[in-house]
């Protein structure tokens, strides 16, 4: 194990041991008719309660799970309220004139933070940072009004009868779980009033814990943008830089500039859309620094659709990778029609041909005429609704008439009307990516092979050197014995699930053009993180683009 990877090994087992506590106490609190009695196991875990009421129980089970969460994820928050709490718990056992073998859990607790406070970097929101301290003394009055008011409107039901100052006396004992309040309640309703106090205050409590440790927000504009669009002209030879600039994604430059990475950051977990783009050798570096900015901000971070030559670099730095998909590659300078590999292709530009003679191919460079652009966005919402499925993004494209402007498209039309259209993107200067495929629902079977063939051909004669079909999602053309027992989980995914987009047809639809196959794969640091990678993704796909002109959190 490298030695910079044994300090989060420690942060692990420390965070383990403090939710630890918090569990025991979440047990001894709920489970009221077989209460958890591990004493001596209980002493020993940092900063278990172990004692009190159910409702003190709860809220330090609750407040420990945050706390070793945080602690686990490197958060300089929890570190400081861990230290606090240390703090508490050491002078407590020390009053209550504890033996000397039950202090020692709290003081190491308290030591070890002490040595590794240069490991807890990672940071919290600032706004919600200043929200839990604006919030933290309104949320004390509403508690303090809530409890007095409501005793004062069922005093003839608690002894003795209601003060001011009593009430708010009680109000504190019930709401820090105290169970002695000092008052006596003689009907169900007065009981359950009083209780209500400390749940009202554990709820208080774990929404400013939840504000102080939550992972930064991106709310501001992006200033990089203009440097990596640059970046992406120099160095962008890869498919997923024809989408590393769409108003999707934030850009990170590393490297002192020479690098970027496109990225965009959903319920804590930072995605960058394939490798860093820069030169060759400032790859690590540009990895190195995006994965501490992803630490300081407390971001998971995970790298989508990477190429396999840069494996090494990711897994030098304990990160794990999955193949998630092939990309299929035409080198256009040899790409002919003839030969066996094509006959597929050439029988269904054959049939159409023969069977619709009046379909035309056009090609444009940009915008078309408004009146094909109509027709484009008709047959592209209406396609969208047939599939039952909505616009994708980030490594998707979605039909907007501002980004054809630098695009391509191959539009096929039968006496004036369109009937099918592709969209290409350009990237490094000589490559182009496969982007939409839409037709209509009358459209002429075998329509998508016609314009895709049609279409290479023509960008071989403007002298284009690569063109990309894209991914095909799920997909392994690696031999049986190379797979990981991953591998093997997506080859089962791919074999017996028919997604919104038919990975399996769709592999099979561009096996047919007989491309160069490439891998692509997701890298991301642990197993345990995968499922929520997993749920960002999903998500991170069906997000709106960013905002560019107002402020907007990512």
């Amino acid at each position: 194990m490298p030695l910079r990877a044994r300090p989060h090994v420690v942060h692990r087992l420390v965070a383990a041991l403090v939710m630890l506590g918090g569990v025991f106490d979440l047990l001894d609190g709920l489970w009221t008719r077989h209460p958890l009695r591990l004493s001596l196991l209980a002493e020993w875990l940092p900063l278990e309660v172990h004692q009190g009421s159910r409702a003190l129980l709860v809220l330090s089970g609750l407040i420990l799970v945050s706390l070793g969460r945080g602690l686990g994820r490197g958060k300089r928050r929890a570190w400081q309220l861990a230290l606090v709490v240390a703090s508490a718990s050491l002078l407590l056992h020390l009053v209550r004139n504890r033996h000397l073998i039950f202090i020692l859990p709290p003081l190491a607790l308290m030591v070890y933070l002490l040595v590794a406070r240069r490991f807890f970097i990672a940071g919290s929101d600032p706004a919600s940072v200043r929200q839990s301290l604006v919030l933290a003394p309104w949320l004390f009055l509403a508690i303090l009004t809530y409890g007095a008011l409501g005793q004062y409107h069922l005093r003839h039901a608690i002894d003795p009868p209601f003060r001011l100052s009593q009430g708010v006396h009680v109000t504190l004992l019930a709401a820090v779980g105290s169970g002695e309040l000092g008052v006596t309640p003689r009907t169900r309703r007065a009981r359950e009033f009083l209780g209500s106090i400390a749940w009202l205050s554990i709820g208080s409590c774990m929404v400013l814990v939840w504000l102080l440790l939550r992972p930064v927000i991106l709310r501001q504009l992006d200033p990089a943008l203009p440097a990596a669009e640059d970046l992406v002209r120099k160095y962008g030879s890869e498919s997923l830089a024809a989408f590393a600039v769409e108003p999707d994604k934030y850009h990170f430059l590393a490297a002192a500039g020479r690098a970027a990475v496109a990225y965009r950051v959903v319920s804590g977990v930072a995605i960058a859309a394939g490798d860093p783009i820069g030169p060759p050798e400032v790859m690590e570096v540009a990895i190195d620094e995006f994965l501490s900015y992803c630490r300081r901000h407390d971001w998971t971070p995970c790298f989508y659709e990477v190429c396999s030559r840069h494996l090494d670099l990711y897994r030098r730095r304990s990160m794990r990778a999955l193949k998630i998909a092939e990309e299929a590659v035409i080198p256009l300078e040899t790409f002919s029609l003839r030969g066996t590999k094509l006959q597929k292709v050439r029988q269904s530009i054959n049939k159409i041909e023969r069977e619709h003679p009046r379909l035309k191919v056009e090609f444009y460079d940009g915008l078309p005429p408004d009146e094909i652009q109509d027709q484009l966005q008709g047959i592209s919402e209406e396609w969208l609704t047939r599939k039952g499925i909505s616009e994708l993004g980030f490594t998707m494209g979605r039909y907007d008439p501002a980004a054809l402007v630098s695009q391509k498209l191959t539009v096929a039309a039968e006496d004036d009307r369109v009937v099918a259209f592709v969209s290409w993107r350009p990237f490094g200067g000589k490559g182009l990516a496969l982007d939409l495929m839409r037709y209509a629902p009358n459209a002429p079977k075998f329509v998508m092979d016609f314009l895709i063939a049609q279409s290479l051909l023509e960008f071989q004669k403007q002298g284009y050197k690569l063109a990309s079909l894209a991914n095909a999602p799920l997909a392994n053309v690696s031999p049986e014995d190379q797979f990981s027992m991953l591998d093997r989980g997506v080859r089962l995914i791919f074999e017996n699930v028919r997604g919104i987009y038919e990975y399996k047809s769709l592999f099979q639809f561009k096996k047919k053009f007989n491309p160069l196959w490439e891998g692509r794969y997701l890298v991301f640091p642990s197993l345990d993180a995968l499922p929520r990678i997993g749920v960002a993704m999903l998500r991170v796909h069906r997000q709106p683009p960013l905002p560019r002109t107002l402020l907007g959190a990512a």
